[in-house]
């Protein structure tokens, strides 16, 4: 991990930015840094999975539906991006590549609403 990752500030609910990379800093910096701002979309069910683990488990948009299923509406971020294909115009910001490369989800809230922050693409609170 390089120094400006390490030199993060904390993230909302104290989980720093680059604890919920997906890639490795040199990866996304080789690969994605130039799509900082750009739709993300998981490549795979893989690597979606990997990313609603680290963005998605514990942000308060979701919380309802993970509590009850099958009687709860989930976060309609979620769904749009299965949904729609990055390209469409009602595909959802939320989900972009940070300016380091990596994605990430600029609606997160922390479950627990201590902090109230929302990450914004290359910066935490």
């Amino acid at each position: 991990m390089n120094s400006s990752s390490r030199d993060l500030a904390q993230a909302v609910s104290g989980v720093r930015e680059s604890d919920r990379d997906l890639f490795t800093a040199e990866d996304a910096a080789r690969f994605f840094a130039k799509s900082a701002g750009k739709p993300y979309q998981p490549a795979n069910g893989s690597e979606g999975d990997m990313f609603m683990r680290r963005w998605c488990a514990d942000c308060r948009a979701d919380a309802a539906h993970r509590g009850d299923p099958d009687s709860a509406d989930g976060c309609p971020i979620i769904a749009a991006t299965m949904a729609l294909d990055p390209d469409d115009p009602d595909y959802p910001a939320e989900w972009q590549y940070s300016p380091r490369g990596q994605p990430i989800c600029t609606a997160f809230e922390a479950k627990d609403g201590t902090t109230g922050g929302r990450l914004s693409p290359g910066k935490t609170k």
